[in-house]
């Protein structure tokens, strides 16, 4: 089992950050230069996990079957490497969070999967079935990204800079799905009992309040 080093950790972090703000960067590029705009809208959408599943309720959605299979294959393995790595919307909460960390330090503690945090996602997806699609497109990341700069987005933005990336486990129909195939990873990150300080930093800076350091 590969033992993840504090340097080999910040090599991997970085990574996954360059990757994400470049596709945001991306996004807001094509805002910018409106001829590109349709292209790169269209193919950053059949990588975005949130609208491949909208696409099971719609017609001609046998063309997003094998996609969505892939990615939710890829999460069972993996865990959630979509918030992570090419969510936009993740990739502005992640810098808004940042930027608020260079003024102040934010600790996290833990949240437990209650009830309540399925809710407002389960109630979302159930409309969008039922054809009431627009509290789907004010939640789920693309669909927001691309509105641009509205109250849904500067929201939660603020909403980031308070609870980092809460919002991805309490109210987004995409990480609501993406959580119930990666409670069980295959290859995901796990913590290691037998080389735990018992000191709770990685609590303190998780910022999706996912970690139980006591457990």
């Amino acid at each position: 089992m590969y033992k993840v080093t504090k340097t080999s950790w910040r090599v991997f972090l970085w990574f996954r950050r360059v990757l994400s703000w470049g596709l945001a960067a991306l996004l807001l590029y094509s805002f910018i230069n409106h001829e590109e705009m349709s292209l790169v809208l269209e193919r950053l959408a059949k990588l975005q996990y949130g609208q491949l599943t909208a696409g099971l309720f719609s017609y001609g959605a046998a063309v997003v079957v094998a996609p969505f299979l892939i990615m939710t294959a890829l999460t069972i393995i993996f865990g959630r490497w979509f918030c992570g790595f090419i969510c936009p919307l993740g990739a502005l909460m992640e810098s808004t969070h940042f930027i608020r960390t260079l003024i102040k330090k934010r600790r996290f503690t833990y949240l437990p999967n209650k009830l309540w945090r399925s809710i407002i996602p389960t109630i979302v997806l159930t409309l969008y079935w039922f054809g009431f699609t627009l509290p789907f497109s004010r939640l789920e990341p693309y669909s927001v990204f691309v509105s641009g700069f509205g109250p849904t987005m500067l929201a939660i933005l603020v909403f980031a800079g308070w609870r980092g990336r809460g919002f991805c486990n309490s109210f987004c129909p995409t990480g609501f799905v993406l959580r119930l195939f990666s409670n069980s990873t295959v290859l995901g990150f796990k913590l290691s009992p037998s080389r735990c300080l018992d000191c709770g930093a990685c609590q303190r800076v998780c910022e999706t309040s996912a970690i139980d350091s006591n457990n």
